[in-house]
């Protein structure tokens, strides 16, 4: 399914690769949420997180503050950092969830670049809505790797695909 002509998203396509106390983890959830499994509470985890709202609206609370997502929205959080979604009553609301966590010392001389590409989940409003171009530059890469999931078959260093596609969606958000 196209989600409003440019992000592709099929409900319960989930896949991870590694553990998530690996140096190099990713988890993707493309999944819907309702209101009846709201979080009771806030939670934080020990990696990274994207929360990309793929519908009309939700809410973060983040760090006990209040934040309204439209469509397109990109939360970005740091590890430890308190959070919970949201849903209103009604329909099940269609989201992408992106766990990670990279090597921070994989290449030394790429590490300053990498925290600096990294800084953008430590705004103090890390809720992100971007212009149409650049939603479609961000759909670009992410449905890349959603057919990396998908069509895994015959796929020669799968992992390693969706590292570098990856990094080039984390760089057109800082970029941006």
């Amino acid at each position: 399914m196209l989600i409003d002509n440019i992000f592709l998203y099929e409900k319960g396509t989930i896949e991870e690769f590694n553990r998530p106390s690996s140096k190099l983890y990713y988890f993707f959830d493309f999944d819907d949420r309702s209101a009846d499994v709201n979080m009771d509470f806030q939670h934080f985890h020990r990696f990274y997180e994207i929360h990309l709202l793929l519908d009309k609206e939700a809410s973060h609370i983040i760090e006990g503050t209040l934040y309204k997502q439209t469509l397109f929205d990109l939360v970005l959080l740091p590890p430890f950092k308190l959070h919970k979604s949201q849903y209103e009553k009604g329909p099940a609301v269609k989201r992408l969830v992106i766990n990670f966590r990279l090597p921070e010392e994989s290449h030394a001389e790429l590490a300053k670049e990498q925290q600096e590409i990294l800084s953008v989940f430590f705004s103090p409003v890390p809720i992100y809505r971007f212009e149409r171009s650049i939603q479609e530059q961000l759909a670009a890469h992410l449905n890349a790797i959603f057919h990396l999931l998908r069509n895994s078959s015959g796929v020669s260093a799968k992992l390693l695909q969706l590292h570098l596609e990856f990094q080039q969606f984390l760089l057109c958000i800082y970029n941006n």
